[in-house]
């Protein structure tokens, strides 16, 4: 009891330095997961303080993180102890990258309460309710990391060659292999020298990944309806003529069809032939026949024997095949249904794209793909994970089992299938996966979601499965851009490497003002795209341009590239003077 009254009143104490002062102007990485280390790491490559609050004793990224000279103080994030022990009352900014969404707002609504002029940048993955969230706080981000992960993904499963699309200034680009000199080339951000390293920003003129200017409007900035549009009511009639011209998709349906029209069209000629009546008249008694309606107008009593033969034979055979014509169509109609509120796969499915695992980047992707009205199949171990019903509401056929079983990704019809992506949330079940698929389908393109970055450039190098992603590489410098104060469009994967697409404002009493784009980037980090200014705008502005207060910039840069630039461009604090008498 003793021992712990004296822990109660022990002082609280803030971070400190290594002589001992106390920490000003650091960034707090709430959570060490995956995100959380990699945000601290980028941080940590920017010459910044971090200090880590990890509520988990044992932690595989601890010893990385302590590695690297970063305090981790061992409590929960949600208690004010911990943002305090932390110095939250010092610190520059928070990043709160926990994989729940409520003990995330917990969190944050806990740090503004104790520091309310502190920047807090929160993972979320609602946006709708983050955006709300972040609306009653001071100065918050609510950023997805799935969100800001999942496109990659998506245009490296759909692109022949990968294409990452982005909006900026009303103009959308790619960014794709083009040679710098080709005229809707704005920017060339990367290439690869003789020994395999990639070279940031080259000014040779051989073929490089550049930004690509594809002509198309963005639509972002096109007017957007308020709320979303109510679907249109079909009436009865209509929605039972879709759904039953919908069963011609079924390859049974088209054979019983052919069958049909087989027997119909040999019946009229040997109808015609041998039993004398017209062609209309023949298809006429053969219809009625196989239909079993037979009005008995037309008969063939006074026919050939052979005529008569065939018209027994006709009867037999006709009840048959109508029997199993409206069975097919039946059995069509219903298991169609069926699928629908099962999650099951179409037997025809080919030239779609398969998702393995819907976890956050699971779901992000499933719908994205969705969405872009591309055929996609998808397989999740646990039937009650929360995506499973949300996917399968928007259509997409769910299967329930283990993807790395080499049945089970014949059911999805990977044999058949455009690309497979595996994103669960385990490495070596995602490369068991990606072998099995390969071994199916050895032309199958293969995205794989691999946790370590660096991983995922070996893999995709070495052993040649496709295109290898890592999730938290790709979202966790949109964090600490966010956390930065950076308006960040964008970021661009290079190898275990990426670059930011952001905006930069030249203030009015900024170092800036008067120089030209030459001097602001002087160094090999960053590249204007676009400067912005009334009433228009420059793309890709030569280094003699002038820069004049209240251009607003877009830059393609490291982050210690857009630290420097923003260093340069942000407005000279004011200092006043005190009155004299």
């Amino acid at each position: 009891m003793r021992a712990t009254n004296l822990m109660a009143t022990r002082p609280r104490r803030a971070p400190h330095t290594a002589n001992g002062s106390q920490l000003e102007g650091h960034f707090i990485v709430c959570g060490l997961d995956e995100l959380g280390f990699r945000a601290a790491e980028e941080l940590h490559r920017l010459g910044e303080v971090v200090v880590v609050i990890n509520p988990q004793e044992t932690n595989p990224y601890q010893g990385l993180v302590q590695a690297m000279g970063v305090q981790v103080i061992h409590a929960s994030y949600r208690e004010e102890e911990a943002l305090r022990r932390a110095g939250i009352l010092t610190a520059r900014a928070l990043i709160i990258t926990g994989n729940d969404d409520v003990g995330n707002i917990h969190a944050a609504l806990l740090a503004h309460e104790v520091q309310p002029r502190l920047r807090v940048v929160v993972r979320m993955f609602n946006p709708e309710l983050g955006e709300s969230i972040a609306s009653l706080l001071h100065d918050c981000k609510v950023l997805s990391s799935s969100s800001i992960a999942a496109p990659a993904f998506v245009e490296a499963a759909v692109q022949e060659q990968f294409e990452q699309r982005l909006e900026v200034g009303g103009k959308v680009l790619v960014l794709r292999r083009a040679r710098p000199d080709e005229p809707d080339v704005l920017l060339a951000v990367a290439a690869t020298d003789t020994g395999g390293a990639v070279v940031i920003f080259p000014e040779g003129a051989g073929e490089a990944l550049c930004l690509v200017d594809t002509g198309e409007v963005a639509s972002a900035f096109h007017p957007r309806p308020s709320s979303r549009p109510r679907r249109r009511r079909w009436p009865a009639g209509l929605i039972a003529t879709r759904d039953l011209l919908g069963t011609l998709a079924d390859s049974r349906v088209r054979y019983v069809l052919a069958v049909v029209a087989a027997l119909t069209v040999v019946s009229m000629l040997i109808l015609h032939y041998a039993a004398g009546l017209s062609f209309l008249d023949a298809v006429y008694f053969t219809v009625t026949t196989i239909t079993t309606i037979g009005y008995g107008d037309i008969t063939l009593i006074n026919s050939p024997l052979p005529a008569r033969l065939y018209g027994i034979a006709l009867e037999l055979v006709g009840a048959g095949v109508i029997a199993m014509f409206f069975a097919v169509i039946t059995d069509t109609l219903v298991g169609d249904r069926l699928r629908q509120a099962l999650g099951g796969l179409h037997r025809d499915m080919e030239d779609h794209i398969v998702v393995c695992g819907l976890g956050n980047i699971g779901h992000r992707v499933a719908e994205q793909v969705h969405r872009m009205h591309i055929p996609v199949a998808a397989m999740e171990a646990v039937e009650a994970q929360k995506a499973v019903f949300s996917v399968r509401r928007a259509g997409v056929p769910v299967l329930i089992g283990d993807a790395r079983e080499m049945t089970n990704l014949q059911k999805l019809e990977v044999g058949r299938a455009r690309c497979l992506i595996a994103c669960t949330d385990d490495d070596i079940t995602n490369l068991e996966i990606a072998l099995n698929a390969r071994a199916i389908n050895r032309d199958l393109k293969i995205v794989i979601h691999l946790h370590d970055p660096d991983l995922a450039v070996r893999v995709q190098n070495a052993i040649g499965l496709g295109v290898s992603r890592s999730a938290a590489g790709l979202a966790a410098p949109a964090f600490v851009s966010a956390a930065l104060g950076h308006r960040v469009i964008s970021t661009l994967p290079l190898g275990n490497r990426s670059l930011v697409v952001a905006h930069a404002l030249v203030g009015a009493d900024s170092d800036a003002v008067g120089q030209n784009v030459g001097w602001l980037l002087d160094g090999p980090y960053a590249r204007v795209l676009a400067l912005h200014r009334r009433p228009g705008q420059i793309w890709r502005p030569g280094s003699e341009v002038k820069l004049e207060a209240g251009d607003d910039l877009v830059l393609v840069s490291t982050r210690k590239g857009l630290d420097e630039v923003l260093r340069r461009t942000e407005a000279r604090p004011t200092v006043s003077t005190p009155a004299t008498a």
